[in-house]
């Protein structure tokens, strides 16, 4: 069945990373091609029955390219903004995630973005590199006894109330499914979104990238917010209104923020947040650590092979396996 199945191609940069044994985690798929997805090819070999995807995006128009595909198997948990789900199913074609791959690196670097913030990290280490030290410069935020707001409570959401917990934090979470079973061991109170607003000093996001979820955090709600407060964003970029984000650190109503994700990435040159001195930036790099990064990659072949094994896992459309 697996010479018969088609040819997988994979993202080129996956032969860079350490351990990724393709041999041993596409048995089933032993005819392989790989392809540059900063550099997204015009045409596709007429055999690929499975595309594997990380930062290209899945558009109808890539789709189509590929007459033969079968599955798409998406790097990542929030598939949605980054492959044509409808398109994909229209055509037949299966999609699958790799849910829960960097939970753990990605909750331990909200943190740092929260850290760094709180506690003017980037400023502290300016003032200790000149030859006069004015500390006073560096006057931050203790974080006990103050409150974190979460926006979702998946995965990642659980381990940041976790870690914040253990920091003397209160934890305040919205979540359009409060009743939904969890893991976490943290004390979280299930709150609107206006309440937890007006009570955070601390917004982190951890929802999906929705048509319900895109700009749910806007000017209005950005307005609730205690003077001062921060918002981290390790989640989706579009789940926050860039514009009036850079409207409310301008003029002072929000302390700081620390943003791993954007609306376009990279982000262009001029834009208004490279601008900023109470913002710091991150590469979309919160799950790259040496345990995440494997696990996304390999478990995001693993998903490729059981499909053509006969048994798909992971599938976020499985009408199309009906």
């Amino acid at each position: 069945m697996s010479a018969d199945f088609g040819t997988v191609t994979i993202p080129a940069h996956y032969k860079h990373i350490p351990r990724l044994d393709f041999d041993a985690l596409l048995p089933h798929l032993p005819k392989r091609i790989f392809h540059d997805e900063l550099h997204v090819p015009e045409t596709w070999p007429e055999e690929t029955t499975v595309l594997v995807n990380d930062v290209m995006y899945a558009t109808p128009t890539l789709i189509d390219r590929l007459p033969n595909i079968k599955v798409i198997s998406f790097a990542g948990t929030g598939v949605w903004d980054r492959v044509d789900v409808p398109h994909a199913t229209h055509r037949g074609i299966a999609v699958c995630n790799v849910p829960g791959w960097g939970n753990d690196s990605i909750a331990e670097f909200t943190f740092a973005l929260l850290l760094a913030l709180a506690r003017k990290l980037l400023t502290a280490d300016a003032v200790a590199r000149r030859p006069e030290w004015k500390v006073e410069e560096c006057h931050g935020l203790q974080l006990h006894g103050k409150t974190l707001g979460l926006i979702g409570l998946g995965n990642v959401g659980q381990r940041v109330a976790e870690i914040a917990e253990g920091f003397g934090l209160r934890v305040l979470c919205y979540t359009r499914h409060p009743e939904a079973p969890r893991r976490t061991r943290a004390r979280v109170e299930f709150v609107s979104l206006d309440v937890l607003l007006r009570r955070s000093d601390f917004l982190s996001l951890h929802a999906l990238l929705t048509d319900e979820t895109r700009g749910m955090i806007g000017a209005r709600e950005l307005d609730l917010l205690p003077q001062g407060a921060m918002v981290i964003n390790t989640a989706r970029g579009p789940l926050v209104d860039t514009d009036a984000l850079v409207a409310a650190l301008t003029r002072g109503r929000l302390g700081g923020a620390g943003l791993d994700v954007f609306d376009h990435e990279p982000l262009p040159e001029q834009h208004p947040l490279k601008q900023l001195d109470n913002v710091i930036l991150t590469p979309h790099a919160a799950g790259w650590t040496d345990t995440a990064v494997y696990n996304l990659f390999a478990r995001s072949l693993a998903n490729a092979d059981a499909f053509a094994a006969g048994d798909p896992i992971n599938v976020v459309n499985p009408e199309v396996l009906r």
